[in-house]
Formats: C-alpha cells, structure tokens, sequence
C-alpha cells in the first residue's frame, strides 16, 4: 500500500517563507521613505521658489527683514513677544520660529492674522504678497495662534540676511529648511535658497 506523500508545509519551509516575506517589507518600507523624503524636499523647494519670488533686494518685505525695528513700530505687543522683537531688533539673536513667524506675517498673512497683529489705529490696509489660497499649504499656527511658514515636515522655514561685501554691497538674503532633523547647524542637510540681483537663484540639497 502506497503512502500519500505529505503536502503540508515543515517548520522550516514555514521559516523560509516567513524571511522572505520580512525581506521583502523591509525593502517596500525603505522604498515608501525614499520616495517620501523626495517628495516632501521637492515639496519644500517649491514653497521656497514661492517665497522668494516676493522677495528682492528691494522689495518692501526684504528691507523690513533688514529693519525690524520698523516691523516693531507697527504691530501688536504679542506679536512682538512671540517673535522676540519686543527685546531686540538684531536678527542674529532671532530663533527660527521667531524668523518664520516674522516672515509669515510679512508674505503670506491672512486677513485674521493682519488684524490680530496690526492695531486698528496704525491705518495700515491689509496686504498679502501670497494669497492665502495659495499659502495655506505651507502655513500653521503655533498655540498662541500665530502663524509660521514651514516645509513639508511642518518644521519652520527660517532666513537669514548676508551683508554684502567688497565691489558687491548689495544683501543677500538665503531661506533654510532644516531637513527632515530640523538641525540646521548642519549644512549638509539644510536647503538653502538665495537670491539676489545678479545671482537669481542658487540652492540645492546636501546629503
């Protein structure tokens, strides 16, 4: 009499099959952040080339960057203390949630951010560089209610100004995204974004 041969799998076909199947995960999930991380650096190039076509060396947002106590004499104490202008106009001192807030007020406010941050008796009529259709996607609160710009991480975009030097006086200013770790004493990992009058556009991401 003939012995039915036994289809069921053993312990370690069942081990074998298992291991693959890890394998093959592992490598879908590094494929998924690979392409995410791409997508969200080539989101926040996208949201740096909107800011900065409002931004120039002559530009009104541009010189207010440079000048903060101006930015001081026109806007509310709160805002003033949630952006630590209230104890110092210089922006070297300025973190970089205070430089985003800054800037998101100067190019992307909304029309209840304008009123909640530019008293009543300053006269001065609302304006928006970025319309708020188009800056929702990169603009969100922090708890006290006002406004920063991020990149695609949610972490702030922050700025800063280069003096200009030599036969080349004219500022230059370079917008930074720390990257998915948000350490921007990093160069590597930082997205840097400037522009100025003769140069256009420079930036790339370090790796």
């Amino acid at each position: 009499m003939r012995q039915v041969a036994n289809k069921a799998f053993t312990l370690i076909e069942m081990l074998i099959v298992l291991a693959i199947l890890l394998v093959l995960v592992a490598v879908l999930i590094v494929a998924v952040m690979f392409f995410k991380d791409w997508g969200n650096e080539s989101a926040t190039k996208d949201t740096m080339e909107a800011i900065g076509a409002q931004l120039t060396p002559t530009s009104t947002e541009f010189l207010t960057l440079r000048k903060l106590e101006k930015l001081r004499s026109y806007t509310t104490p709160q805002f003033q203390k949630a952006t630590g202008i209230d104890k110092t106009t210089n922006l070297e001192k300025l973190d970089a949630m205070q430089r985003s807030k800054i800037l998101a007020f100067l190019i992307a406010p909304t029309k209840e951010q304008w009123d909640k941050i530019v008293p009543r008796e300053k006269n001065l009529a609302y304006r928006a560089p970025i319309s708020e259709d188009r800056s929702k996607a990169y603009v969100l609160a922090d708890k006290d209610g006002f406004n920063f710009i991020t990149d695609a991480w949610d972490k702030p975009i922050t700025f800063e100004i280069i003096p200009g030097i030599g036969a080349d006086p004219t500022p230059k200013w370079v917008l930074r995204s720390g990257g998915k770790d948000e350490k921007f004493e990093e160069i590597e990992d930082n997205w840097n974004y400037s522009m100025d009058n003769k140069a256009g556009y420079q930036g790339a991401w370090k790796k």
